[in-house]
């Protein structure tokens, strides 16, 4: 019966405490939520859609699972896959609702691949043209919104810096 659970998900929101659910009911739950996000929407109205539950699987998993920070990125990992039985809980479990500055700017794996690609390429654009304190500049804000990894942080300045 789903209009019970789109009531629960519509209302259910931030200061409410989680609920525990089954994993895989959790799951079922994040897939519905995930489909009805849109670009644009606001953390606050991503909540409100993502059931704010919990499930226990070899200990307490959060939804969502995971958030990383970076800059004025934040990526909220749903759990959407059930893992393998005796495995841990992994990224690939899971798809990322990336925010820019508390905005929904996209969901999926293949969005979050998108995006650091064009990190990346936008770092390589005409580099000869910008002095080192730029591309040192440009380098460091791709680091801190978590566009590129820290091997490729420290590769590239260390680039960089051996063209003095």
């Amino acid at each position: 019966m789903l209009l019970p659970f789109v009531f629960y998900s519509l209302f259910a929101g931030a200061g409410e405490e989680a609920r525990e659910v089954a994993y895989k009911k959790m799951i079922e739950m994040n897939n519905v939520g995930l489909n009805r996000l849109a670009v644009g929407m606001t953390r606050a109205q991503v909540s409100m859609i993502m059931a704010n539950v919990y499930a226990q699987e070899g200990g307490r998993l959060d939804n969502p699972w995971q958030i990383e920070k970076s800059g004025d990125l934040e990526v909220h990992y749903y759990l959407s896959r059930v893992h393998p039985p005796f495995s841990p809980i992994s990224v690939s479990q899971a798809t990322p609702v990336v925010f820019r500055n508390g905005e929904l700017v996209g969901v999926g794996s293949g969005f979050l691949r998108q995006l650091t690609r064009a990190a990346r390429a936008g770092y390589g654009l005409a580099p000869e043209e910008l002095t080192v304190e730029q591309r040192l500049e440009k380098l460091n804000d791709l680091f801190r919104q978590g566009l590129i990894e820290a091997d490729v942080y420290h590769a590239r300045q260390k680039e960089i810096l051996q063209g003095l």
